[in-house]
């Protein structure tokens, strides 16, 4: 009798330690999310000129940008633009073609899929 006194005695403090242990991972994650700024208690104020200082969001990607996006070569991109598969459709300025940056890529028709080897 002792002994299965003993073993839930064991028991009840591993589940103890585990319960502790996950309880400080919870709060290990809490953290950065209770370290940030708080908000202004006046909401209703005005903030003038840019705090966050973000780069400013370009309207033009190129094709090697859009290849970087899209996990393909600039290649593939160009070929999707000669597809017509990128709307709206891209400009060509000299060599280079310039993309709209809120872009889509439609899907392959089966016109298109049907033209491949």
């Amino acid at each position: 009798m002792e002994t299965k006194i003993r073993s839930l005695e064991i028991r009840i403090n591993v589940l103890l330690v585990l319960g502790t242990l996950s309880f400080l991972v919870s709060l290990a994650k809490l953290l950065p999310i209770l370290s940030q700024p708080n908000t202004p208690s006046n909401l209703n104020s005005v903030q003038i000129g840019n705090t966050n200082e973000k780069k400013p969001q370009r309207e033009f990607l190129n094709s090697d940008e859009v290849g970087e996006r899209e996990g393909v070569s600039s290649r593939t991109v160009t070929s999707w633009i000669e597809q017509g598969r990128i709307y709206p459709q891209p400009t060509r300025q000299g060599r280079a073609w310039t993309i709209a940056a809120d872009y889509r890529l439609l899907p392959q028709t089966a016109e298109l899929a049907e033209t491949k080897p």
